[in-house]
């Protein structure tokens, strides 16, 4: 009976030594996953701060170009030559011209009156009618 006894305490020893070893992984692996949380966390923030910093950036060069664009306009280039000189499509500069504010956004230069009209009184500009489906080309 004593050897009985001394094999169930060997077996209970074995048993309860590996409850132990199971308790501490699990331990290390909620440790681990507060860590991972933690830091997961705080890098979402950096990222948060990085993507307000681009928007920034991206904002202040976007009203940078956009006082170039208007500048060019306000010299007399039309659209079609800013964009031209500049390498970007006429879109972009009507975006750009946009962002530079009223004022901007006209085909001619920023700043100056529209050309004049007939039912504007500004001068003796004749008005073309528009041509029909029914208008020959001779005439």
């Amino acid at each position: 009976m004593v050897e009985a006894r001394k094999k169930a305490r060997l077996l209970s020893a074995r048993i309860v030594e590996r409850q132990q070893a199971l308790l501490d992984a699990a331990e290390g692996f909620f440790v681990a996953r507060e860590e991972m949380d933690d830091r997961l966390v705080a890098i979402e923030r950096r990222m948060a701060e990085l993507v307000a910093e681009a928007d920034r950036v991206r904002s202040e060069g976007d009203r940078e170009q956009a006082r170039t664009v208007a500048r060019m306009s306000e010299l007399g280039c039309e659209r079609a030559e800013i964009g031209e000189r500049l390498g970007i499509g006429r879109g972009e500069v009507r975006r750009l011209l946009a962002v530079a504010g009223p004022g901007a956004e006209g085909e001619g230069p920023v700043g100056t009156a529209p050309a004049p009209t007939a039912r504007s009184g500004g001068g003796p500009v004749r008005e073309q009618p528009e041509p029909t489906l029914f208008d020959s080309a001779g005439g």
